[in-house]
């Protein structure tokens, strides 16, 4: 099925149109006059030109400082080569997110060891307050270190939850 697409007549690639306003010249509309197809942003700039212009303080418009449509056009097709070029240099959020979720692993890694190292050897249970006394750490910390540990199966937890719950070091855990 062939379909076909009306592309912006300032873009330089193939940009859909969102708008197609004939430009009339004269006080009728005739059916030769020209039309241009715009995409969106080209069709603010036209429409940002007729405007009308802002009165200063001393009563005159800031009309003489105006660009035409022709540099306000090429500004904007600039401006999107221009972020197509910077952002195609930028990793993607996956690439960021993996290497944020790397560096905190390997942060919870050595809380994780610390808090292996303050634990006794198997057969004494501590509980988690006992526990962030020895490793002087926030209760949170200890919490994520401990469900890390218990998840490698290094710790063994007794109880349920809470701070009544104790937890053990296994034997061939070092």
């Amino acid at each position: 099925m062939k379909v076909n697409t009306l592309a912006c007549d300032w873009c330089r690639g193939v940009t859909p149109a969102v708008a197609s306003p004939t430009l009339v010249v004269g006080s009728s509309r005739k059916g030769s006059d020209p039309t241009l197809d715009l995409c969106k942003g080209h069709l603010g700039v036209l429409l940002r030109a007729f405007v009308p212009h802002q009165r200063t303080q001393l009563g005159l418009t800031n009309q003489n400082r105006r660009r035409t449509i022709a540099q306000v056009a090429a500004d904007y097709n600039t401006k999107k080569v221009r972020d197509r070029v910077r952002h195609a240099k930028l990793p993607t959020k996956r690439a960021k997110h993996a290497a944020r979720h790397e560096a905190a692993l390997l942060n919870w890694e050595t809380k994780s060891a610390l808090v292996l190292a303050a634990m006794p050897n198997s057969g004494q249970r501590l509980s988690r307050p006992q526990i962030d006394k020895l490793v002087k750490l926030p209760k949170t910390t200890v919490l994520k270190s401990l469900k890390l540990l218990m998840q490698k199966g290094l710790v063994t937890k007794y109880g349920y939850k809470g701070p009544g719950a104790l937890y053990e070091k296994i034997a061939d855990a070092s």
